[in-house]
């Protein structure tokens, strides 16, 4: 089934590149693969963008950092992070990436306004899309320097104790953000879309 991509504002064919999502558990965010701080895991409460109800809400325990967070091996190479955020009572929360022994970026995000904040040295591509529903996809890319196991992402949140939010459908992935690729225990490779009889490459 052809999928048309309406960024542009105009129907186009999206053909998209192999790809494999990284994050072993994209929709359970009660797993033990997941870090949880400070917080509070609920699974299956609200209906997801897929239209299932199957999003988890995080409810923060303390104005510190909390939240969930995910460590895996990453390379010396450019990768991206997404997720699906939509708000709770918590207004803002921060998409969160940490290259171990180089530094911590995180990424303010508005989920009253469907805006970012600043975005730090670093990171690239910082993107937010209301997706419908009061869902976000927001997403960033980062050229790990290094490779190491520990390299992390999450979602996370500061000075929001007792407030909550909703997640779905984290990814991590090589070069920039593409679409969806649901996990439930391990990677998850999608093959390269193949349109015959178009044309050339381009």
């Amino acid at each position: 089934i052809p999928r048309i991509d309406y960024t542009s504002g105009q129907g186009a064919l999206l053909l998209e590149p192999q790809r494999t999502n990284l994050i072993t558990y994209s929709e359970d965010f009660s797993n033990a693969s997941w870090i949880k701080t400070n917080t509070t895991v609920l699974t299956n409460q609200i209906i997801s963008p897929d239209g299932s109800q199957n999003a988890d809400k995080i409810t923060i325990n303390s104005d510190a950092l909390s939240g969930v967070r995910v460590f895996t091996q990453i390379n010396a190479q450019k990768y991206n992070f997404s997720c699906y955020i939509k708000k709770g009572t918590a207004s803002n929360v921060i998409l969160y990436i940490i290259q171990q022994g180089v530094s911590e970026y995180k990424i303010d995000v508005d989920l009253d306004t469907g805006t970012l904040g600043a975005i730090p040295s670093g990171i690239t591509d910082a993107k937010i899309h209301l997706i419908g529903n009061g869902w976000y996809r927001v997403s960033c890319s980062r050229n790990f320097t290094t490779s190491a196991s520990n390299h992390g992402v999450g979602v996370v949140a500061e000075n929001n104790n007792g407030n909550d939010f909703y997640v779905f459908g984290a990814q991590l992935e090589e070069d920039y953000a593409t679409s969806y690729i649901p996990t439930s225990g391990s990677t998850v490779t999608r093959s390269a879309d193949v349109a015959n009889n178009s044309g050339n490459a381009d």
